[in-house]
């Protein structure tokens, strides 16, 4: 038998579910702690859109709990009970008021799914880099200037979202997100990336529009499997000559950066079927010589 939570307005709901019976039980919020006698099969606790302060501690004997979900509150911290919380799966902290992640997340071992966009994080700790099993990560829509080197170390990361922040770079450690598929970088400061970037084997979708940057890493043309590159609203004047080698890229957005020719790199990329090109100064000749090159190329100038 498993027990969802639905809260809503000030009660909060049990429903027991099993094969043979629906239940469902209200009792208040304030209520929680006496009056949840099968706290040990709670899987899912969901209290949404509300003005929620504080979680109750009674969270924290919830340890069957697998799925956690307080979105838009008005949350400024979690209750350390929640360390104990060692099956949780996924956890939606979005859109509450958090500027700090408890360093207790590393009791989170199964810990796959977690968002934490819209808050108001400056940091996250070192523990971090002790989920093993994350595989999606929002930070999104917070104040960061830097990520963590730890970040590095969450060898299943399959999405990183970091966009609308204030970052100047990334550390180098991000090339060991092996897994990485999508990356979302849009709307920082971001003047430069690592080096070294040819760790990300796995990299399908890169977003990195609305940033500083001057130059792109030639280790990018490693990305073998790259499908859509974003790097509009930039300050590029040209692409590193490895990019010949995006043999899986569809769409490039190079949209307001500071090209004055069309690079070399791009009358190779025979898989590419969208380009971007609005507010550069490129002679519409060149554009011309590359749709004759690629046929099946939409170039939008």
């Amino acid at each position: 038998m498993a027990i969802v939570l639905l809260m809503g307005g000030n009660c909060l709901f049990a429903q027991m579910q099993d094969t043979t019976q629906r239940k469902a039980v209200s009792v208040t919020y304030s209520d929680l702690s006496v009056a949840l006698e099968d706290r040990d099969k709670v899987e899912s606790f969901s209290y949404r859109l509300n003005e929620l302060e504080f979680l109750n501690p009674v969270l924290g004997e919830l340890k069957a709990l697998r799925f956690l979900d307080v979105k838009g509150n008005a949350l400024y911290h979690l209750p350390s009970t929640l360390g104990k919380l060692t099956h949780l799966e996924s956890c939606i902290l979005s859109e509450n008021k958090l500027t700090t992640v408890p360093s207790y997340i590393e009791n989170w071992e199964s810990l796959k799914f977690l968002q934490l966009d819209e808050n108001q994080l400056v940091d996250l700790p070192a523990e971090i880099g002790a989920l093993n099993a994350l595989e999606f990560l929002d930070l999104s829509w917070n104040q960061l200037s830097y990520i963590n080197t730890h970040i590095g170390e969450l060898a299943q990361l399959k999405y990183l979202g970091v966009e609308h922040n204030a970052l100047y770079s990334l550390p180098p450690e991000v090339n060991n997100l092996s897994r990485l598929e999508i990356l979302k970088l849009s709307y920082n400061r971001i003047s430069y990336l690592p080096v070294a970037v040819e760790g990300w084997q796995s990299m399908q979708e890169i977003h990195l529009d609305h940033n500083q940057l001057q130059a792109l890493p030639k280790s990018m043309g490693e990305l073998s499997k790259l499908s859509i590159l974003d790097v509009s609203f930039n300050e590029l004047k040209e692409l590193p000559k490895s990019f010949k080698n995006l043999e899986a890229l569809q769409s490039l957005n190079l949209a307001h950066n500071q090209l004055t020719e069309i690079p070399k790199a791009l009358f190779k990329l025979k898989q590419l079927r969208t380009l971007l090109l609005v507010g550069n100064n490129i002679p519409q000749k060149e554009i011309e010589k590359l749709k004759k090159r690629l046929p099946n190329l939409t170039v939008i100038v």
